[in-house]
C-alpha cells in the first residue's frame, strides 16, 4: 500500500512539478533559397528505396525500436520543391533524356527526448506519464551520371513531429542543406566527374607545350564528359581568328583495330559534320585531295598521323579554313585543329606533337574495355 502510495503521489506530482520543456527542433527553410549556383544541364528525378546505410541510421534513432515509415514526404513534393528551384535547366520525372539523374528516398523514427527525472517518472508510472518525442526525418539524395553513382548524401531534419503543415518545409530544408553541400564540394562539376568515375585526370597527367611558334596557351577546359576528354586553346597575339587547339580524349573503338583505320574514322566524322556545316552556310567544302597521312619525327620515335585540309568557300563571305591532324597515343586521340591552311600549321603541328605527352589509359576505361572483352567472348 505504501509502494503504491508513493507512485500515486509522485504521479500527481508530475501535472503540477513537471512541464515538458519547450522543444526545439531545426530551423525550416520555408521559402526557396537564392543560390549563386546553377547546373547547366537537366536533370532527372526518381524516387527510390532507402540503401541500407540510410536505413540503419533510421533505425538507430529510433529508440523507441519501432519500424521507420518509408515515404512520409511524397515523391511528388520533392519533385515540386526541386522544380521551383533554379538549380537546373530542367526537372525531369522518371526520364532517360538526362545524363545526371537524382534519387531521392526518405524515411522517419519517432525519437524520445525525455529528461532523466521524466525517464523515472515514465518507469514509475507504467508509461501512463507519456515521454516527449520528437521525429527526425532521414532523406538520403544520390546523383548518378549515366546511371553510375558519384555521390550520396543523407540529410538528417528533426521536428517536433511530421504534420500536413510543415511536411513541405522539411522536404525543402533537407534538399536545401543538400544543394549547398553539393555545390560547395562541386559534385556537379567536369573535375569531380571524372574523379568520381576514375576517368583520366589530364590536369596531373598530362603534359601539352606552352607556347607552339608564335601561339599561345590560354586555356584547358574538361568536357562535361569523361569519353570527349579535353582541349586546350592556343592564341596567336596578333591574328584574332587564328586559333589552334589540342583535343585529347580516349579511344571508344577497340583498340586491336590498325591505326590507319583508327585515325581515318576519326577524320571521316569531322568531314561529315563540316559538310553540314557548310551546307547550312551555303557555302561549298573542298577537302583538298582528301584524307592524307602525316608523320611527326620524334626524338625516339615518329609520330604517324593523319591530316585533313578544308576549305570552306562562298561568293558573298570570305573563305574558312580547317586544318585538322589526328595521332594516336597509348590509348587515346591526339587531335591538332587549326583556323588556317596547311602550309601554315603544319610546321606548328611539327614542332607540338615532340612535346605532348597523354595519360595512361584510365581505371575507367579499363573496365569498359574488360566488359567488353567479356561480352565479345560470351559472344563468341
Amino acid at each position: 500500500m505504501k509502494a503504491f502510495l508513493v507512485i500515486a503521489g509522485t504521479v500527481a506530482l508530475t501535472g503540477c512539478q513537471l512541464s515538458s520543456p519547450t522543444f526545439v527542433g531545426d530551423e525550416l527553410v520555408v521559402v526557396d533559397q537564392p543560390t549563386g549556383h546553377k547546373v547547366k544541364a537537366p536533370i532527372a528525378f526518381f524516387s527510390t528505396y532507402p540503401s541500407e546505410n540510410a536505413s540503419e541510421a533510421c533505425r538507430a534513432a529510433n529508440e523507441q525500436k519501432q519500424s521507420c515509415v518509408d515515404d512520409p514526404i511524397s515523391p511528388q513534393q520533392f519533385l515540386d520543391i526541386l522544380s521551383e528551384q533554379d538549380w537546373f535547366t530542367a526537372v525531369l520525372p522518371s526520364s532517360s533524356g538526362s545524363d545526371y539523374e537524382l534519387l531521392i528516398s526518405n524515411q522517419s523514427a519517432t525519437v524520445t527526448n525525455g529528461s532523466a527525472w521524466q525517464n523515472t517518472i515514465n518507469t514509475l508510472s507504467m508509461g501512463t506519464v507519456a515521454l516527449p518525442t520528437h521525429v527526425r526525418n532521414f532523406t538520403e539524395v544520390t546523383v548518378q551520371w549515366r546511371g553510375v553513382e558519384i555521390d550520396t548524401r543523407l540529410l538528417d531534419v528533426t521536428v517536433s513531429s511530421l504534420t500536413d503543415q510543415n511536411i513541405q518545409d522539411v522536404a525543402r530544408t533537407a534538399l536545401t542543406r543538400w544543394w549547398q553541400d553539393v555545390s560547395n564540394n562541386g559534385v556537379f562539376s567536369a573535375r569531380y566527374l571524372y574523379s568520381a568515375l576514375d576517368a583520366s585526370d589530364y590536369f596531373a597527367n598530362m603534359q601539352l607545350p606552352a607556347q607552339i611558334g608564335d601561339f599561345v596557351k590560354e586555356d584547358t577546359q574538361l568536357y562535361h564528359d569523361p569519353f570527349k576528354g579535353v582541349i586546350s586553346r592556343y592564341l596567336h597575339p596578333q591574328y584574332d581568328n587564328a586559333l589552334l587547339d589540342i583535343s585529347v580524349y580516349p579511344i571508344l573503338s577497340p583498340l586491336n583495330q590498325s591505326d590507319d583505320a583508327l585515325l581515318n574514322s576519326e577524320l571521316q566524322q569531322d568531314l561529315a559534320q563540316a559538310k553540314e556545316v557548310a551546307m547550312a552556310r551555303d557555302m561549298t567544302l573542298d577537302d583538298d585531295g582528301g584524307i592524307r597521312a602525316f608523320s611527326v619525327k620524334g626524338t625516339t620515335q615518329n609520330a604517324d598521323g593523319k591530316v585533313m585540309a578544308l576549305t570552306a568557300s562562298s561568293d558573298y563571305a570570305e573563305s574558312l579554313f580547317a586544318s585538322t591532324y589526328v595521332f594516336r597515343q597509348q590509348d587515346k586521340i591526339v587531335k591538332i585543329t587549326t583556323t588556317f591552311p596547311r602550309h601554315v600549321s603544319d610546321s606548328l603541328v611539327q614542332q607540338a606533337m615532340p612535346l605532348i605527352i597523354v595519360p595512361e589509359q584510365s581505371k575507367l576505361m579499363a573496365a569498359i574495355r574488360g566488359m567488353q572483352a567479356t561480352q565479345q567472348t560470351s559472344v563468341q
